[in-house]
């Protein structure tokens, strides 16, 4: 799935076992983009990017945990 949040930034998640967002969907915010797999095929790991004009830049300022 890939966001785009803001003007030239990109949010890029792969992972997912079941995606709900469709191609060119606007997203609500809080709205569940899929769910990650049973753990079964032992891919389990949601890898996540962001990116800024073109650049991976430390997701930090948009994660806060």
């Amino acid at each position: 799935v890939i966001l785009e949040p803001a003007i030239n930034t990109l949010f890029v998640f792969a992972g997912m076992g079941q995606i709900f967002a469709k191609t060119g969907e606007v997203v609500i915010k809080g709205a569940p983009l899929g769910l990650m797999p049973d753990g079964s095929t032992g891919q389990d790991a949601l890898y996540i990017e962001v990116r800024k004009d073109q650049s991976p830049v430390n997701p930090a300022m948009w994660f806060r945990f």
